[in-house]
């Protein structure tokens, strides 16, 4: 699964993934930390899409995100 950010502004960002055609849903983390032990979203359902955007972001933060995709 291919994650990338697009459009992304001073609070947000739109995430955006690849996966097989099988998939139905996905559960999508946004983090403050690589550990993923901050967490801004955590297990934020997203069925019938491969697309999220993310709201509330803050300035001069770095932000990480995975997806895990499910049948």
């Amino acid at each position: 699964t291919l994650l990338e950010a697009t459009d992304i502004t001073e609070t947000e960002a739109r995430l955006t993934w690849t996966s097989p055609q099988s998939v139905t849903q996905s559960l999508l983390d946004v983090a403050r930390d690589a550990a993923f032990t901050d967490f801004v979203l955590q297990n934020e359902l997203v069925v019938g899409g491969l697309t999220r955007l993310v709201t509330g972001l803050q300035q001069e933060t770095q932000y990480w995100a995975r997806v895990r995709t499910e049948n």
